[in-house]
């Protein structure tokens, strides 16, 4: 199982950013976080399979300040993951899986929690 969550970390920027991933193994789920400067809504979290993958659509503005490194994790459940603009109203994070997987939770945490 896949848990999402965002947490917000607080610093000066016109639109939010994304500055650090993290991945996280539990024995029964595996969570993937973004830390993020502002608050933003998801608008949309879905599996795909063939091959299977997490689909996660986010506001199309939106900067992305994690190191290229950190894309190319291989942890728990997850193989890999991508991001981009996917069209000109959805900025798209897909986590690339081993094997298939469901979304347990997801939620987010205002730019005010720390971790």
């Amino acid at each position: 199982m896949i848990a999402l969550q965002m947490f917000g970390v607080v610093t000066v920027s016109a639109e939010p950013t994304v500055t650090d991933v993290r991945i996280g193994v539990h024995s029964t789920k595996t969570r993937f976080v973004m830390d993020m400067t502002k608050t933003v809504n998801y608008k949309n979290i879905f599996p795909l399979t063939d091959p299977y993958r997490i689909v996660i659509d986010l506001p199309p503005k939106l900067n992305w300040e994690v190191p290229v490194k950190y894309q190319l994790r291989n942890i728990g459940l997850i193989a890999g993951f991508r991001n981009g603009l996917f069209n000109p109203s959805t900025y798209r994070v897909v986590l690339d899986l081993k094997v298939p997987a469901q979304i347990k939770s997801s939620f987010i945490l205002p730019v005010s929690y720390t971790h």
